[in-house]
């Protein structure tokens, strides 16, 4: 177009900018903005919005900002665009302050946009923003927005990431009809939250009901059936899976391998693995774990070595299930060699190794490895040293690492540290007068 000497058109740039939708097209959203700049448009409010998102999009937020503030007049849809690039990236502070600017300028009323960026925001932290949410959900009703399905969607997702189950229901009891998307989403609120058997039970009616389910559906009823150990449960969502032609989904095998492997499903956790025909890290991990957990170290060991020879890099999921899989079945030398393969081993290897050695009765070797991590070791990697001292009898170090526990969670110590160190001089005066 430019090398014909066709003069770009705001619906040109606007659909350039309408394609920047990843981190890796920011470099080609800044050259179109600076074409928007020399061709003047970068005033223009519909431009300036669409830059706004674009950035967004591409996870320029500070430059998304810049081009907010700097913007000479703004509509409902530049402020929605600010609120939403805050919102989806997780900076749910920043996405309130910006509607608290909207209304403190007072020209324009929030709409369903608005609202539905403001609850994601809401749902942003860990344990999210509950009061904020019920505040936000209470203006939508007075706004005339209740009744709207994708609100009360997203508010079931706020009160679930809120931890607020039984209002996330009372949200969804109101929805009617009930939608497939609806279902789903209070599926994975159910399941997220542990309400197990309830999650499945909704699956139930909503397979009675005749309503689709989703990824987002067989992911959650998956996790349910594997937490309650529900192999026969888990069995008949895979064969619903196949039936929506879904069993080649990435997730949905890795999910699956993940419920067999809960339930003692080896073979068919096995057979999972076996027809996936791009094993990723995850993949490869979750099949180890399968086996691990139910002390098939053997096995565990040879997938790790083909994952090797595969050429995928083990992460440090891969390391810590392998470590405590070793630990566990006493082998100490080929759980030290894993752990020097590692560049940087986080603390819960750390742990691992310490089990190991204690567990094979190599107390100097644990606590040298305590002593000389780089790092504070926590209460828990020595209380794991404490019940090795305990096992093998060494009053001395046992002592030693109850003092340590003391220590570093002064806080949270019970008497049980002490008790133990008390409880193996007993048997210790025992065995002595035997």
């Amino acid at each position: 177009m430019e090398l014909h000497g066709i003069k770009a058109t705001r619906v040109t740039f606007l659909n350039a900018l309408s394609a920047c939708a990843a981190p890796e097209l920011l470099a080609q959203a800044r050259s179109i903005v600076e074409k928007i700049t020399a061709a003047g448009m970068d005033r223009d409010v519909l431009v300036a919005t669409a830059v706004v998102s674009a950035y967004a999009r591409c996870g320029a937020i500070a430059s998304a900002r810049e081009v907010f503030d700097a913007m000479p007049a703004r509509n409902i849809v530049s402020w929605n665009a600010m609120i939403e690039a805050y919102a989806q990236h997780g900076r749910g502070a920043d996405a309130i302050a910006v509607f608290r600017l909207l209304e403190l300028e007072g020209t324009f009323q929030a709409n369903k946009i608005t609202f539905l960026a403001l609850i994601e925001a809401c749902s942003c932290s860990w344990q999210g923003n509950l009061g904020t949410g019920r505040l936000f959900h209470r203006r939508a009703i007075a706004s005339g927005f209740h009744t709207d399905e994708s609100l009360k969607n997203s508010l079931v997702n706020m009160y679930s990431k809120c931890g607020s189950v039984e209002e996330a229901r009372q949200v969804f009891d109101s929805i009617a009809p009930r939608t497939a998307i609806s279902c789903s989403v209070m599926i994975t609120t159910l399941a997220q939250n542990g309400f197990y058997r309830e999650a499945l039970e909704l699956y139930r009616e909503m397979q009675e009901e005749g309503l689709e389910s989703n990824n987002m559906t067989f992911l959650s009823l998956l996790e349910a059936s594997a937490n309650l150990t529900a192999l026969g449960q888990g069995r008949r969502i895979h064969a619903s899976i196949i039936d929506y032609g879904l069993a080649r989904d990435l997730l949905i095998q890795t999910a699956l391998m993940y419920m067999y492997g809960k339930c003692a499903g080896l073979d068919e956790a096995r057979e999972v693995f076996e027809s996936m025909e791009r094993k990723n890290v995850v993949a490869w991990t979750s099949i180890i774990a399968a086996y691990s957990q139910h002390g098939h170290c053997e096995e565990s060991l040879e997938l790790f070595r083909r994952m090797a020879l595969d050429g995928v890099m083990p992460n440090e999921v891969t390391y810590g299930t392998l470590l405590s899989t070793c630990s566990h079945a006493g082998l100490v030398d080929e759980a030290y060699d894993n752990f020097v393969e590692m560049k940087n081993p986080r603390l819960t290897h750390y742990r691992c190794m310490v089990d190991a050695l204690g567990r094979a009765g190599k107390l100097d070797e644990a606590e040298d490895l305590l002593n000389n991590m780089p790092f504070e070791p926590d209460s828990v990697a020595w209380v794991l040293f404490l019940g090795a001292c305990k096992t093998h009898g060494s009053i001395e170090r046992g002592s030693r690492a109850a003092e340590s526990i003391r220590e570093v969670a002064p806080e949270s110590v019970s008497a049980g540290p002490f008790v133990m160190v008390s409880n193996m001089y007993g048997f210790s005066r025992v065995c002595v007068a035997g």
